[in-house]
Formats: structure tokens, C-alpha cells, sequence
């Protein structure tokens, strides 16, 4: 089978990274053209199904044939080796979630749920301090004496015995709970500062 069927049937999804980002500079070199898409790779390689991929070598591929260059492009793919290409089975679904974009998934829907329960403790405190953002809960809670990875219980102690009114310790030992419950989660913050951050996002209202 020729490289051109190979890639065409998505056997050959397309070139690693680092091969695949030489042959865009060739391409962009020799045709002078500005609307080259990018290769999928750093980030977007993790992010990007195989479908993607190799329909992004495709259009590549079309643009070399457009500049009259598609020989010299599959000269330059042809001198790769098996291992600087990205190989599957053929047949490619465009609507495979890659494991990056799942976890991406994962991780929001577990604190979207994390943020619905502790939207009430949220505003509640806002009504009595007049803010419920990330800076102002984080240095409560390090006036409190409450540090990351302390168990429950003790953070709860050391709130208890604060100068707090009942209403705001009961709040705050609710809010180090609902931290404290989902820190061991994998999609979880194991930080009280990042908690915090992230759970006064407010691109985590019930609206998503």
C-alpha cells in the first residue's frame, strides 16, 4: 500500500510531533502561503482525536498539491520512519473523546457538582462578609490556622475555637469539609488555595 492510500485510509494518521512540525516549516517555506493550518501537536496533540489529526495532514496535503509541490511533500513524508508516525487500525471516528479531553470532562462535572453544594455556604458568606472571592476566604482560613492536608477534624477544632461568630464557624467548618471531601478525588484539588480559586470561579454556577 502507498503512503498516499495509507493516509488516506487514516492507517497513517499522521506524523509525531516533531517530524510533523518540520514538514509544516517546509511547506510554509516553499509556498509562502499564510493560512497553512497548523500542525496538531504540543497541547492540541493530546486534545485531538486520530480523525482530527489526519484530516489536518489532509488539508495540509491539499495546499502542497494546490502549490504544486505534492510530490516533493510526499517525498519529504515518505523518508519517515514507522516510528515518527502515529499509526492506528483505518477507519477513523471523528467522534472518539481522547483521554485528555475526557479528563477535561471528568474534572468539570466533578467540581460543578463539588460547586452546587457549596454554593450556599458561598453566598451565605457573602451576606456576612460582603465578598465570596478566592483571596478574602483564603486568608480566613490562614488566620484560622488552617492548613492544606490537615486532617478535618483538627481544621474543624481550630474554628471551633476561633473568635468567628457561631454562624460564620459553622460555614467555614462546612466549606474546609466540602475541600476536604474531594481532595482525595483524582479530578480533585489537593490544595486549599486552588480549591478556593476554583470553587469561586464563577464559570462553575448552575447555569453550565
Amino acid at each position: 500500500m502507498e503512503l498516499k492510500e495509507k493516509i488516506e485510509e487514516g492507517i497513517y494518521v499522521c506524523p509525531m510531533p516533531i517530524p510533523w512540525n518540520t514538514f509544516w516549516h517546509w511547506l510554509n517555506d516553499n509556498t509562502q502561503h499564510n493560512e497553512i493550518p497548523l500542525p496538531l501537536v504540543m497541547s492540541a496533540w493530546w486534545y485531538a482525536n486520530d480523525y482530527s489529526k489526519n484530516l489536518r495532514l489532509k488539508e495540509q496535503l491539499d495546499i502542497a498539491d494546490k502549490y504544486g509541490l505534492i510530490e516533493e511533500a510526499y517525498q519529504f513524508l515518505n523518508k519517515l520512519e514507522d516510528s515518527e508516525w502515529s499509526i492506528s487500525s483505518g477507519n477513523l471516528n471523528p467522534n472518539v473523546t481522547t483521554a485528555a479531553v475526557q479528563w477535561e470532562i471528568d474534572w468539570s462535572d466533578a467540581k460543578r457538582k463539588n460547586y452546587r453544594e457549596a454554593q450556599p455556604i458561598l453566598s451565605a458568606l457573602e451576606k456576612v462578609l460582603g465578598h465570596k472571592d478566592y483571596d478574602l476566604l483564603d486568608e480566613v482560613f490562614k488566620d484560622l490556622g488552617v492548613h492544606d492536608r490537615q486532617d478535618v477534624a483538627e481544621a474543624h477544632n481550630l474554628i471551633f475555637r476561633s473568635d468567628l461568630p457561631e454562624m460564620q464557624k459553622k460555614l467555614f467548618k462546612d466549606l474546609y469539609s466540602l475541600y476536604d471531601g474531594q481532595k482525595d478525588d483524582q479530578h480533585g484539588d489537593d490544595a486549599l488555595d486552588g480549591y478556593l480559586i476554583d470553587v469561586t470561579d464563577k464559570n462553575f454556577d448552575d447555569e453550565k
